[in-house]
């Protein structure tokens, strides 16, 4: 059960997944997305997260929590 509010606001790049990414991913993705924000943000699978008043849920979660660049990347779908 998830809350009436939000718990926490995460900053980061929102951006549709494109159709050679998704397919690595595998597993069954509507509408996805993928969401990259701060190695120190805490997102899990199965979070839901609210993107302009669209509901989506995280599908896998990627840290690469390396070099100059570290970040998390999220992969997102309207099905939970």
């Amino acid at each position: 059960m998830y809350p009436g509010s939000a718990d926490v606001t995460i900053e980061g790049a929102f951006l549709p997944m494109d159709e050679r990414q998704h397919a690595l991913e595998g597993g069954i993705y509507t509408n996805a997305h993928e969401l990259y924000f701060d190695v120190g943000d805490d997102l899990r699978v199965s979070d839901k997260v609210v993107i302009d008043s669209t509901t989506y849920f995280v599908k896998k979660v990627f840290s690469a929590s390396f070099g100059g660049l570290r970040h998390k990347r999220a992969s997102l779908s309207t099905e939970s």
